[in-house]
């Protein structure tokens, strides 16, 4: 779940040009109580691969075993210009690669559909890989088109 929250909280960031500097997970248990973790990233990000990474290590440290009710991933520290990313020697993942990935999702989901490409984890499971925010159902309602009184 955390994943398909991510997933869909980067797409967000990737079409609206920007990165965000805090990651948060927010947890709503079944008795209504709520608890919440945040996390200042090394750098802006807009990456699906460190928003998840970052989600599941917050919750990993808050979720104490009792079922949820609720689960949110959300950031902040918005920034619109100046990306850069401190290069590391030993870094193991390879931004630029990851960031062309991403791109060439988004691509793909914008001209055939959300449902074009999907990480093989979602592939026959109740979880819909892009169900953050609004649910599928409203998400295919055409509003320019339904006259609201």
């Amino acid at each position: 779940m955390l994943l398909a929250l991510a997933e869909t909280v980067a797409a967000r960031l990737r079409a609206d040009h920007v990165q965000a500097e805090v990651v948060s997970v927010g947890i709503r248990y079944y008795d209504l109580s709520y608890v919440s973790h945040q996390k200042v990233l090394s750098t802006s990000t807009n990456l699906t691969v460190e928003i998840c990474s970052a989600a599941r290590e917050l919750f990993a440290e808050r979720w104490d075993h009792r079922p949820v009710r609720l689960l949110g991933v959300h950031t902040g520290r918005v920034r619109r210009t100046g990306f850069s990313r401190q290069m590391n020697l030993f870094a193991e993942m390879d931004y630029e690669k990851l960031e062309a990935l991403d791109r060439t999702v988004d691509a793909i989901r914008e001209r055939y559909g959300c449902d074009a490409v999907m990480r093989a984890v979602f592939l026959n499971q109740p979880i819909d890989h892009m169900s953050g925010g609004i649910s599928r159902e409203k998400r295919m309602i055409d509003y320019d088109k339904i006259a609201v009184l």
